[in-house]
């Protein structure tokens, strides 16, 4: 962990040092969930949260109910999915995906 915090440029803030097991469905941080399990996949792995694509389906919902234009709301979905994949592709070509 330190190692990943040093590549980074971060540190542990000194109350805050416990360091503990995963919990069973994973810890959610900036719009991922880190660890935990689903039947699918590994055990160690970061995928992205519910919070996160429950957000995107929302925000999906308000466009709808304001009149936005499919090409409109099309292009959101396109640009979303365009953030999630280099996101993705980067944290993985780190070398950080698995815990």
């Amino acid at each position: 962990m330190y190692r990943c915090l040093d590549e980074v440029k971060q540190t542990i803030h000194p109350c805050k040092t416990y360091q503990g097991k995963v919990p069973e469905n994973g810890i959610d941080f900036l719009g991922y969930c880190i660890g935990g399990k689903a039947e699918d996949k590994p055990k160690n792995t970061l995928n992205l949260a519910w919070k996160t694509i429950a957000n995107h389906l929302t925000k999906i919902q308000r466009l709808y109910e304001q009149g936005a234009s499919p090409e409109c709301i099309a292009g959101y979905v396109t640009r979303w999915l365009r953030w999630e994949k280099r996101r993705n592709h980067r944290i993985r070509a780190s070398g950080h995906a698995g815990i």
